[in-house]
């Protein structure tokens, strides 16, 4: 039997070497922020991809691995508070597994593992394994195009997993300034779509009650139009709508969002199951909102 290592142990001394060789290595491109080492948590470094060097908007963290023995085989378990870890950044992870005897440096996508974990994650698994794939490594110097556009591609998808749409610019075009660029295709997960739907939702809200602050009726008015059309599962779109409306003395027109919104609330079965305290009963709002569609005026201007 082996004697119990004590002091500084090979594999300890194995992870400061390899997270010292990795971050020379991504300085090539990106400007490497170092975690306080008492406060480090699954994630070693934060770093910016260089633009014209000097540090962009375009970050990504990374985890480095470094395995004592290194084979092709190469995986490792890993308990599913990191993972989880690992999924809820709001900036792209990559795991580097650092092979100190070739000095070769591999990269796993957070991004291309997220569905697959996620699913992994329901069955109450303990670990999830990660492998290495040796076509996905990183370069001395300045042979990282790839790896870099990976990481400018895990940006816009994580952007769009959270509900943030991405306009890629390239650059401004003649006197008036005019920005040229484009928005990426990408073929959304359902997360993405509902994040990035909910994000147009809270965005119109946010444009509607701007303008009512300004006393500019007309084009809350339009507003909050789109919003019903564009989102018809949230009754406060209807009952705000029905509120602009009367404003403008469109009675007629607020007694049917009135009514669309009184509808929905009696058709919502959870409303009262999920409320916290200092929200209203959904019987309450109903209430309110008949109350409000009975005091409105028999004419219609």
């Amino acid at each position: 039997m082996l004697p119990k290592e004590t002091g500084i142990t090979k594999s300890q001394r194995a992870a400061a070497k390899g997270e010292a060789a990795t971050s020379m290595m991504l300085e090539d491109f990106a400007q490497v922020l170092h975690s306080a080492r008492l406060l480090e948590y699954a994630l070693d470094f934060y770093c910016r991809l260089l633009h014209q060097n000097k540090p962009s908007n375009k970050a990504f963290w990374v985890e480095v691995k470094t395995p004592i023995h290194f084979t092709d085989k190469w995986r490792r378990p890993i308990d599913r508070e990191i993972i989880e870890f690992w999924l809820i950044q709001t900036s792209p992870v990559f795991i580097i597994i650092c092979d100190l005897v070739n000095n070769n440096f591999y990269w796993i996508s957070v991004e291309d593992n997220r569905n697959i974990w996620s699913k992994k994650l329901q069955k109450n698994l303990k670990t999830i394994s990660i492998k290495v794939d040796k076509s996905h490594v990183i370069k001395k110097g300045d042979q990282n195009i790839n790896f870099i556009k990976k990481i400018e591609q895990d940006i816009i998808r994580l952007n769009a997993q959270i509900g943030i749409p991405q306009f890629i610019s390239k650059g401004r075009g003649g006197p008036s300034g005019y920005i040229h660029g484009y928005i990426p295709i990408l073929k959304l997960s359902d997360n993405a779509r509902k994040s990035i739907g909910g994000t147009i939702r809270f965005g119109f809200n946010y444009l509607v009650y701007d303008s009512l602050l300004r006393n500019n009726l007309q084009k809350a008015y339009k507003l909050c139009k789109i919003l019903t059309v564009f989102d018809t599962s949230h009754y406060d779109h209807f009952y705000l709508m029905a509120r602009i409306c009367r404003q403008l003395k469109l009675y007629n027109e607020a007694r049917t969002y009135y009514d669309i919104a009184i509808k929905m609330c009696k058709e919502d079965p959870n409303w009262d199951k999920n409320r916290v305290d200092g929200i209203p009963y959904i019987s309450e709002i109903i209430s309110e909102i008949e109350k409000e569609k009975a005091s409105l005026p028999n004419n219609q201007e």
